[in-house]
């Protein structure tokens, strides 16, 4: 199987980036209720992603060796955004966030990220990761946006 190359881009985290929220858009912890809807949005707006399962995103919400921060923004229509952040001691992973065709260009993306390393900041967190595709020319301008930068290919 061919793996697509990832980019790793890491920010500091203090402080975390404050992003204003779009107004049509609320954005919302994540609680059990929004299970379906979030597996149903990742499923659309990641389509060359490995598709999720309520069971899947259950166990990784389960796992004790991180705590997870997933927000999602709404409108009217339901699920339109969400961003998923992990913390394990003082690092942080935007793990997964996805966007909704309809969200596309609001900057829904950016105040969801920005929601997520703003609650990675008050968990500990004093640096953040993300891994994007090489090809994923959006998401990298949205996490230079934010303060990310492009971490130099380590030795092997």
């Amino acid at each position: 199987m061919l793996r697509a190359l990832a980019i790793r881009m890491t920010r500091d985290l203090l402080p975390a980036p404050e992003v204003p929220r779009p107004e049509r858009f609320s954005l919302r912890a994540f609680n059990d209720l929004m299970l379906p809807a979030l597996v149903a949005l990742h499923n659309r707006a990641n389509e060359n992603a490995s598709p999720w399962t309520d069971d899947e995103v259950r166990e990784r919400l389960d796992d004790p060796a991180a705590s997870h921060g997933l927000f999602l923004g709404t409108d009217r229509l339901g699920a339109a955004g969400y961003c998923w952040v992990t913390t394990a001691g003082i690092e942080a992973e935007v793990a997964s966030f996805g966007i909704d065709e309809r969200a596309a260009g609001t900057g829904l993306a950016a105040s969801l990220v920005a929601r997520g390393l703003q609650w990675a900041e008050i968990q500990g967190a004093y640096a953040a990761i993300v891994h994007i595709g090489e090809e994923d020319h959006k998401a990298a301008r949205l996490f230079r946006r934010l303060g990310f930068m492009i971490e130099p290919d380590r030795p092997s």
